[in-house]
């Protein structure tokens, strides 16, 4: 939202530039989860 809006990368500042191997890391967890997050809504829901 940072980057859309205000054009500032949160996670490049704190982590020394976009190509930066801590910065890389945080991008892919970011990106796994986001993929965890989609296969979330196409779960069956178990009602008690």
């Amino acid at each position: 939202m940072l980057v859309g809006l205000f054009q500032f990368d949160l996670v490049a500042a704190i982590f020394g530039g976009q190509t930066a191997v801590l910065s890389r890391i945080i991008y892919t967890l970011i990106g796994l989860s986001g993929i965890w997050c989609i296969s979330l809504l196409f779960r069956e829901r178990i009602t008690p």
